[in-house]
């Protein structure tokens, strides 16, 4: 018995610059973060307990590439307005992180005066894969052919759908609106997850299954209307849209 727990997050009408993906993290940022892709208007950092968004607001994204090398420009003074907010997986059981499917190029971070601290040869996957991060359930967030974001949880028999709860931490709001789809507000963007599309491939027909999500004691999971075939996979699809940016991306 298998359950596949299936999310796409898509960046509306935005191609990032080069072939995404995700670049290891050697020392060049925050030890916390174990890698880092590149997302409309800041960054996604993948962590072992969870994942960071790091949006910074698009009009100063605009200035600061329109300024960039003028060392003496008073405004570029002014001030960046930044928003991070965090998706913690909770208990997990977690046996191993492993990076897939790694691509030719790589890069290098020459950071500061000090060649030490430089980082040479960075390289970058197009999947990250979190192994029994619950009990008897994977993890592994990629880029799919159409270069969109987008992760799964993988249930094994003998793994439980209800163990799968996410904390969202560092949002200014967080509910489910009148259409069941799940709001993060910040500071600087509305992230909108549309309502789930929950189906099951039975026989070589789409079943589908009512799903909508939950918030439960500050956790979000899943929830369904009705009993599914639990000898047959299940997917879980909603979609993430960023409602409020120009469109530019952060530098590296």
């Amino acid at each position: 018995m298998r359950y596949i727990v299936f999310l796409i997050i898509v960046f509306s009408s935005i191609k990032l610059f080069g072939q995404p993906g995700f670049i290891e993290n050697k020392g060049q940022w925050n030890s916390n973060a174990l890698f880092k892709t590149d997302i409309p208007n800041g960054a996604l950092y993948l962590e072992k307990d969870g994942l960071t968004y790091n949006f910074i607001k698009g009009e100063d994204i605009k200035h600061s590439h329109a300024h960039h090398g003028e060392k003496n420009n008073l405004d570029n003074n002014r001030l960046v307005h930044l928003h991070c907010y965090k998706v913690k997986f909770g208990n997990t059981s977690l046996e191993k992180i492993q990076p897939v499917d790694v691509y030719s190029d790589y890069t290098n971070y020459f950071i500061g005066n000090d060649p030490k601290k430089w980082v040479s040869k960075a390289l970058k996957y197009n999947a990250v894969h979190y192994k029994n991060l619950y009990d008897n359930i994977d993890f592994q967030i990629y880029f799919n052919k159409s270069q969109n974001l987008q992760y799964d949880f993988l249930v094994k028999p003998g793994g439980n759908t209800d163990d799968i709860r996410l904390t969202y931490e560092g949002q200014d709001d967080l509910y489910v609106d009148t259409d069941g789809s799940l709001i993060v507000k910040t500071s600087i963007n509305k992230v909108t997850e549309l309502k789930p599309f929950a189906y099951q491939e039975i026989n070589g027909e789409q079943v589908k299954i009512p799903c909508k999500f939950l918030i439960r004691n500050g956790n979000v999971a899943f929830q369904f209307a009705t009993d599914y075939n639990h000898n047959e996979p299940l997917i879980i699809d909603p979609t993430l849209v960023f409602s409020t940016y120009t469109g530019a991306t952060t530098d590296n």
